[in-house]
């Protein structure tokens, strides 16, 4: 029996993974297009999605923390500002959001790495 060599089978698996993600990208796509701009209510999947997109064209959006301007937003409601306006276009809030600086994702801070055990055996 003829078997493929070992970095072969890799190329071909890395090209179908490529091909389902690419796949899966493009219903994502499809379906954050639907809801974005109709007045509905996104889900999380809506907003990681349309965050990863946004991502592809513009690095900078990898700081940027979906989750919590997806849940910051599901609290109150979908409304902004001291009258509650409802949020007509999610898309245009999230924009707005990344443009005043909201939602950034935190570096770790140096206290975050800090072996306390080391701390008090070196006392």
């Amino acid at each position: 029996m003829n078997e493929p060599e070992p970095l072969e089978a890799i190329m071909k698996l890395l090209e179908a993974l490529q091909e389902g993600q690419d796949a899966i990208l493009k219903l994502l796509r499809k379906k954050v297009a639907k809801s974005a701009d109709d007045g509905s209510i996104p889900s999380l999947d809506d907003v990681l999605a349309y965050c990863l997109e946004r991502e592809e064209k513009d690095k900078t959006w990898s700081s940027f923390d979906a989750e919590e301007f997806y849940l910051a937003n599901d609290v109150k409601g979908w409304v902004y500002g001291p009258k509650q306006t409802p949020v007509r276009s999610w898309k245009s809030h999230m924009s707005r959001w990344k443009l005043n600086g909201y939602c950034q994702k935190k570096a770790p801070s140096i206290s975050d790495n800090v072996d306390i055990e080391a701390l008090y055996r070196n006392m």
